[in-house]
């Protein structure tokens, strides 16, 4: 899989990058069984909405902050990957743009780098050191 399969036009502006306030002005899709329509309404209208036997089925899920913007070392060129599998022993297999071969070191931070350990069509291993 290449991090270019994601690429595509949108937004910025539609992507939430953090909780509303207050949070029960935060949007819900609500669609009749019955009907099939589907309305646009926000959480604060929900009681209104629910009626005795009604199925609600609520998403808890949580964005992992998995991207991070990193630099060759040298040259200084942009990196940006998105950790997507840890697989123990600081190895990560990441999906990376602007990346290196095999021995490239990417600065992450000023506490962090990484070092592309293996890189193919499919899959990049990076092994992350900190301190």
């Amino acid at each position: 899989m290449l991090l270019s399969e994601f690429d595509f036009p949108f937004d910025p502006a539609l992507v939430a990058d953090r909780p509303v306030e207050p949070r029960d002005h935060a949007r819900l899709f609500v669609v009749s069984r019955q009907s099939r329509a589907h309305a646009h309404h926000r959480v604060a209208d929900l009681p209104a909405l629910l009626d005795p036997g009604d199925l609600l089925v609520v998403n808890n899920t949580k964005v992992l902050p998995v991207r991070l913007i990193g630099r060759k070392r040298p040259g200084g060129g942009k990196v940006d990957m998105i950790f997507v599998k840890d697989l123990g022993h600081d190895l990560w297999e990441v999906l990376m743009k602007g990346g290196g071969k095999a021995g490239q070191v990417i600065e992450l931070d000023a506490a962090a780098s990484c070092t592309v350990l293996e890189t193919g069509p499919s899959r990049i291993v990076v092994a992350v050191t900190t301190g």
